[in-house]
């Protein structure tokens, strides 16, 4: 029953993109043959959104784990193992580097579906013009 939903929730988010892609230019196409002239700058600041999403996903992704041993042989050799400064207990949770670029690409995917149409739509009417 959960697989059922998952499908679901694909379907439903797909549908919702492509109605995203087609509706960026076919909104522009109608509000340009209304005669707004300036439906590109509004298009240009609809950019502003995507950007700002994409920000604050990536600041949300945790940092990589950091090598402990070469923190530690870092220091004085000669000073003994009970003077070493203990590491911090952090609240942040550490992933590895791989984890880390697969969270990223999943924080960044969002934002490059919503800009993706605006901008395509944006370069092919400078194109056209």
């Amino acid at each position: 029953m959960d697989k059922e939903l998952e499908k679901q929730d694909k379907k439903i988010k797909r549908l919702y993109t492509l109605i995203w892609f087609l509706a960026c230019p076919l909104t522009y196409v109608a509000v340009n043959l209304v005669g707004f002239l300036q439906i590109n700058i509004v298009y240009w600041t609809l950019l502003v959104v995507p950007v700002l999403l994409a920000v604050y996903n990536v600041r949300q992704v945790p940092p990589a784990t950091v090598n402990k041993a070469t923190e530690l042989t870092d220091g004085d050799p000669d000073t003994p193992p009970s003077e070493l400064p203990e590491a911090e207990e952090e609240e942040t949770v550490a992933v590895t580097r791989t984890q880390r670029i697969k969270l990223l690409v999943l924080a960044i995917k969002p934002p490059v579906i919503i800009a993706t149409p605006i901008l395509v739509t944006l370069i092919v009417d400078l194109c056209v013009k």
